[in-house]
């Protein structure tokens, strides 16, 4: 059971217990259990247990759990101390206290002899009440100790009704939403506050609750004015886990954008995704977080392959462009194969979409990619990026898609920055144009020529 849900059930169940019991003693259905039929008896259990203790309890009480939720406060965010004090567990036990408090004065007062055991009976039950509840006060105020339990809740506090509340303010603005009436905002400050104290697994299902709740409310109808919403929270917590020096959180926050960036219809929703994913995978790159930098690659990748229309690829491809040319002078082989490996996946899918201008963009950044790795004498990397123009070039005859032009010139101009001593750079160029030309002329009329030798075992 949810929190918020035993947190209101519990109180509601034994309330509703003890009101059957007092119903049952004053119906004559439950004997008198006491002996209480006592003028003394009674007027001690009324005045020392009923006022007295009771009223010490509560304050006792209430007291320890302030200070409790004070120091959560501190720890995490002031807001916590609010969401405590709106709570049904805490409402329902002042009141249950208050009731038998104000039931044991009015007894006191009207004493008289000789006493029916009935209403001190009632006082007994009303404080056993009082006393059990205290079990589940003390299980509720440590759950607002736990940031987990209370991210949960404050993200569950999410629904139909709040967001149609805050739907105004949103269409108004650029997803800025008062303060005072923003649920996510708290959520937020207590996952930045685990991210300073580095608690990683907390923030890691914080982020995953995040991400589930935007699923959950944004789509095809509303995506234009709440995605901005949760993606400016989302970029917000991607900056602080950058400012930690946390890798895994910013892969975590550039994988749940990719996974949104890949659902949205909206082109301009999707745009935002794009610069947010960027932003936060050029500030990984300066702190030196290859981990996000890989991710930032595969998110970016998600997106292009997303099967909606209208995908911004040559932004997508600006970008991979602009992380490249930090890349190498940076000496970072590994994320310069990656971001390859990412490109040449992409292959089939230019191939089978046949769109040409995927490919022609796909060409130019492969091309920049390739060279600088000839100029850096990153050989690996200049053999990973003839490999796919290799692979460009023959898949695209084989489908009829005429991608030759794009690749060849290509790797000319690659062909130009090569060493004349470099003669195995320099053969694997000219038998990757020599292949691709002659893989157009192949299945230029779309049909195989019988007995052909398959050279793409080769590579």
């Amino acid at each position: 059971m949810k929190p918020e849900h035993l947190e209101k059930v519990l109180p509601l169940t034994l309330i509703a217990i003890f009101g059957a019991l007092i119903g049952l003693r004053v119906g004559g259905i439950l004997p008198s259990f006491l002996a209480t039929g006592e003028f003394d008896i009674s007027l001690n259990l009324l005045i020392n247990s009923g006022i007295g203790g009771v009223l010490f309890i509560l304050t006792m009480v209430i007291s320890i759990s302030i200070m409790t939720i004070q120091f959560a406060s501190q720890e995490y965010t002031h807001r916590v101390m609010t969401t405590y004090i709106r709570s049904f567990m805490v409402w329902s036990m002042i009141g249950v206290y208050l009731a038998t408090i104000l039931y044991d004065l009015y007894l006191t007062a009207s004493l008289t002899r000789p006493v029916n055991p009935l209403w001190a009976d009632v006082s007994v039950l009303l404080q056993s009440l009082c006393f059990i509840m205290l079990v589940p006060h003390v299980v509720i105020t440590v759950a607002y100790l736990r940031p987990d339990l209370t991210i949960g809740r404050i993200l569950r506090s999410v629904d139909r009704k709040y967001i149609s509340t805050i739907e105004p303010a949103l269409r108004r603005g650029k997803g800025q939403i008062p303060s005072k009436v923003d649920r996510l905002l708290l959520a937020v400050e207590v996952i930045e506050k685990c991210l300073e104290r580095g608690d990683r697994a907390t923030v890691r299902v914080a982020l995953e609750d995040l991400h589930a709740c935007c699923q959950r409310w944004v789509k095809a109808e509303n995506e234009a004015w709440l995605s901005p919403y949760f993606l400016s929270y989302l970029l917000r917590l991607g900056r602080q886990a950058i400012i930690e020096g946390d890798d895994d959180s910013m892969a975590q926050v550039l994988a749940i954008l990719g996974e949104i960036g890949g659902s949205l219809a909206s082109v301009e929703a999707r745009q935002v995704v794009i610069e947010d994913i960027n932003t936060l995978g050029l500030g990984a790159l300066k702190g030196d977080y290859d981990v996000a930098v890989e991710q930032m690659i595969d998110s970016l990748e998600r997106i292009l392959r997303s099967p909606l229309p209208e995908a911004p690829t040559s932004r997508i491809f600006d970008i991979c462009g602009e992380l490249a040319a930090h890349l190498f002078p940076a000496d970072k082989r590994r994320l310069i194969r990656h971001l390859i490996g990412s490109l040449a996946g992409l292959t089939e899918m230019a191939v089978a979409k046949q769109e040409r201008a995927l490919i022609r963009k796909w060409s130019v950044l492969m091309e920049e990619i390739g060279r600088a790795a000839i100029s850096h004498k990153f050989r690996d990397e200049a053999h990973r990026s003839i490999q796919a123009f290799y692979h460009m070039g023959t898949l695209g005859a084989q489908n009829g898609v005429d991608a030759t032009g794009y690749v060849v010139e290509s790797l000319v101009r690659m062909e130009r920055e090569v060493g004349a001593g470099d003669r195995e750079l320099l053969g694997e160029i000219e038998y990757a144009k020599k292949e691709v030309e002659g893989s157009r002329r192949k299945h230029g009329a779309a049909e195989k020529e019988e007995g052909g030798i398959d050279t793409s075992d080769l590579w």
